[in-house]
């Protein structure tokens, strides 16, 4: 018998596709919670989303360096 035979099932880790379930879950949240703060549609794909993400960051970068708005 080997120490993990020992330990209660609910101590076990979860099963993987619960995991994998619960992994997808939180990837879709996530890019919704992006995808309303850049903008997109229903069909923008993960890319997409993503690309504004950082397209909107450069400039929010390039505002904060050249001061506009100061």
């Amino acid at each position: 018998m080997t120490a993990s035979s020992k330990v209660p099932k609910a101590f076990c880790e979860e099963e993987p596709i619960t995991v994998a379930r619960d992994s997808e879950v939180a990837r879709i949240e996530a890019l919704n919670r992006l995808r309303h703060r850049v903008g997109g549609d229903k069909l923008s794909s993960p890319i997409e989303i993503i690309q504004s993400a950082i397209d909107y960051i450069r400039f929010l970068q390039e505002q904060l360096e050249t001061g506009v708005g100061n």
